[in-house]
């Protein structure tokens, strides 16, 4: 169960990515807008997952909540249809393994990983989780 403080930092950095339109690219090179998020993914296992779920969906971001980690079935009849007419960013707080697999199916559409933090350690009853951004390299 996260404590008081990681709910907190967690509803910073959901703030943070909700506002992502108007943040500047993570290149030094381009200061174009990053496009808006697509969803927010979510692990319904762990508390602080739905938390930022919670979050999300207060600013207006869909969300996609995972059975058990797997995110194949989102993969399959969501996002890789949505990438194939465009790339859009997507943002989560989930275990390194989903990511991972979005990293890798993403870097053939010209997707990359704009931020990664973990958000809650690895315990010997909870995994770590990470809250991470993935996006286009180019915008549109």
């Amino acid at each position: 169960m996260p404590n008081r403080r990681e709910v907190l930092q967690l509803g910073a950095a959901c703030s943070a990515l909700a506002l992502t339109p108007s943040l500047a690219s993570a290149s030094t090179n381009s200061t174009a807008a990053l496009p808006p998020l697509y969803k927010a993914i979510f692990d319904q296992r762990f508390e602080t997952s739905r938390v930022f779920a919670e979050q999300m969906q207060q600013q207006g971001v869909a969300v996609h909540g995972m059975v058990k980690g797997d995110i194949t079935p989102f993969w399959y009849h969501d996002l890789s249809k949505q990438w194939q007419q465009a790339p859009v960013a997507v943002a989560g707080v989930t275990q390194a393994g989903p990511l991972f697999c979005l990293e890798q199916l993403g870097a053939a559409v010209g997707m990359r990983v704009l931020h990664k933090r973990e958000v809650q350690a690895a315990s010997v009853h909870a995994p770590a989780l990470y809250e991470w951004v993935l996006a286009p390299t180019r915008h549109v």
